[in-house]
């Protein structure tokens, strides 16, 4: 069988989420050996889709999971979740791969960075205090001010973003460096910045403009590069993407989806909007915003189903 589907409810260790359903009924467990590929749907209202992330990928290691957390409801229970004949309100559901399948996983942010990397140096919570020793709005305010004015129009429509550089040991840092985060609101009598993670001191991040050309580009190169290494075009695919990357963005229906298709070939794709999107960067598996996360599946060359 090359796929094998994956109950995840109400997990509170690893030893939980790891239990499979297998063809006839039974469970089962996945091992480690056998290099599962992971594709997780996390309901974000009712558990801790991180921490779910942080304990398949320290048990399976080198498997890569993609996915996406769960849009559209605001309270606990307005989400619904399917695996097998079993309805769910709360948890997360997914599939564990192994067999005569390989998946290529493209992670495409859409985003590009503006002004400068800056070393967070005081927070508190999600509360971006100061930046570089700098009040955190005020530096945001600089990076503004210094930008062409087309950028200018695009930040005050709400497209700025910031966003945290994910491997520190990088002399630079580029698009695809960072994960991307939602700046909720200010904090004016501090000076500060609310976001929608929690960063600590010595933290480096970079401001980030969300727009359609530069999201558009970077999911075409990404695709010509992972399609230049295949031998043959992907069965289907599987997309990931948030609900920022949809008409609200591109001002138009399917762009992804559509560009997808144009470059790797009239493939089957499923996939949903989601509320925060789960793949690889790296060999890293991450949990992302403003993202397109995409498997490529297709037969295995070697028969071992290792990704």
């Amino acid at each position: 069988m090359p796929f094998i589907a994956v109950f995840l409810h109400g997990y509170s260790s690893v030893a939980a989420v790891a239990g499979l359903l297998v063809p006839d009924g039974n469970w089962n467990g996945a091992a480690p050996q056998t290099h599962p590929i992971f594709v997780v749907f996390a309901d974000p209202l009712t558990c801790q889709p991180s921490k779910l992330v942080d304990e398949l990928s320290a048990t399976y290691q080198g498997s890569p999971i993609i996915g996406g957390l769960l849009s559209g409801g605001d309270q606990p229970g307005e989400h619904t979740l399917f695996a097998g004949l079993s309805v769910l309100e709360e948890g997360a559901v997914g599939l564990a791969m192994t067999g005569n399948i390989e998946v290529n996983t493209i992670i495409s942010q859409g985003c590009r960075p503006i002004g400068r990397p800056v070393v967070v140096t005081q927070v508190q919570d999600n509360l971006l205090i100061t930046l570089g020793g700098q009040p955190a709005l005020a530096f945001l305010h600089e990076v503004l001010r210094a930008l062409p004015r087309q950028d200018q129009d695009l930040a005050q429509h709400g497209a700025v973003l910031i966003g945290l550089v994910i491997n520190e040991m990088r002399s630079k840092f580029s698009s695809g460096d960072f994960l991307i985060r939602s700046i909720l609101g200010i904090e004016p009598e501090l000076g500060a910045l609310a976001i929608s993670d929690r960063v600590f001191v010595g933290q480096t991040v970079q401001f980030q403009l969300h727009d359609p050309a530069t999201a558009r580009q970077q999911l075409r190169q990404l695709l010509q590069q992972v399609g230049h290494s295949l031998e043959a075009p992907p069965a289907g695919g599987l997309l990931f993407n948030c609900t920022g990357r949809g008409r609200s963005l591109y001002g138009m229906s399917h762009q992804d989806v559509k560009t997808i298709q144009l470059v790797s070939g009239k493939m089957p794709i499923g996939g949903f909007f989601c509320n925060g999107e789960i793949g690889p960067v790296g060999g890293i598996n991450l949990l992302h915003g403003y993202t397109a996360s995409l498997g490529l599946f297709r037969p295995s060359t070697s028969g071992l189903g290792k990704p």
